[in-house]
């Protein structure tokens, strides 16, 4: 008894040898068939491999191409009379980026409460200093 796909082939001692030779032969066409669709499916795959290889390719030259075309453009862009030999008339139009820093709400100057340090006027004072003036008045 042999297993074959989904059928069950039977060869018995009942069968004579040209029934059995006749069944193998009818199982050697089966099989023929079924090999020459697999070699068919596997051309068509094959086929189908090599025209994604080439398209693959392709693509791949078109995004080099693509990749060339965006570095030029962005190396001119680039270019100003800060960052290039060219004169500051030939700057486009861009306003320069401002600060990124953002404010933080609070005011300038001391916490509230905050006396501060520094020294008090007062009536009459340990030490008088002159300075005078050692030069013309117009200077």
């Amino acid at each position: 008894m042999q297993l074959q796909g989904h059928r069950i082939i039977c060869y018995s001692r009942s069968m004579t040898k040209d029934e059995e030779l006749e069944q193998l032969r009818a199982e050697k066409i089966v099989l023929c068939e079924r090999l020459r669709r697999k070699d068919e499916e596997l051309e068509q795959s094959h086929q189908a491999n090599q025209d994604l290889r080439e398209g693959l390719k392709q693509a791949i030259m078109a995004i080099e191409s693509q990749q060339e075309r965006v570095n030029t453009l962005e190396g001119q862009q680039a270019k100003d009379s800060h960052k290039s030999h060219l004169p500051p008339s030939s700057d486009r139009f861009v306003r320069p980026s401002k600060s990124l820093r953002t404010k933080s709400g609070k005011k300038p100057g001391a916490q509230k409460g905050h006396r501060g340090h520094h020294l008090q006027q007062v009536e009459q004072p340990d030490h008088i200093l002159m300075h005078p003036v050692a030069r013309g008045e117009r200077c």
